[in-house]
């Protein structure tokens, strides 16, 4: 089983070329410069960016090629680099927020991914109270009431080391 990404997008300074099958087994890492590709590689196959001639599937289910597939359509869970919070909420109610309209059976509760990803001391601040490692991990609990099938996650590279994950492939960016 793999996601499979095949595409030719030009960009200002250069044409990302992708052709990648990548297990859905584990956690891969796509590491490289900054400007490398890596968001906008990210945004082809979480279904946020429609490229021409793209081909995306997940474990044989086509997401892309003559048809696309948008993200709300593929349960993804996806993290991007400068997740928002609403600034008049604390993290908690941003949570509930999410939890309240996740569709379907919540395989997981409140409390254990609370306490998986570690944000009890986080829950009570505000986003302007949190750092930008904070500011993204919140994102994590969010998607976990949504029982995505894979996950995207932007620069949480240092959070998923934090909790031990085995990284078993590396994409690189140059």
């Amino acid at each position: 089983m793999s996601l499979k990404v095949k595409c030719h997008l030009p960009l200002q300074h250069f044409a990302l070329d992708v052709a990648v099958s990548i297990p859905t087994q584990g956690i891969t890492a796509i590491v490289g410069p900054s400007g490398s590709g890596k968001t906008t590689f990210l945004e082809v196959f979480s279904g946020v960016r429609q490229v021409a001639n793209a081909e995306v599937s997940f474990n044989q289910t086509l997401w892309q090629q003559r048809e696309f597939l948008p993200l709300n359509q593929r349960r993804v869970g996806l993290v991007l680099q400068h997740p928002s919070l609403f600034p008049h909420l604390n993290v908690a109610d941003n949570l509930r927020y999410g939890w309240q309209r996740a569709r379907g059976r919540k395989e997981l509760g409140w409390d254990e991914v609370i306490a998986a990803c570690d944000l009890n001391a986080l829950l009570q601040q505000f986003p302007a109270q949190l750092s930008g490692g904070s500011n993204n991990a919140w994102h994590l609990p969010g998607h976990c009431w949504h029982n995505p099938s894979c996950w995207f996650l932007m620069n949480l590279f240092r959070r998923l080391m934090m909790t031990r994950a085995s990284i078993s492939s590396v994409i690189y960016a140059s």
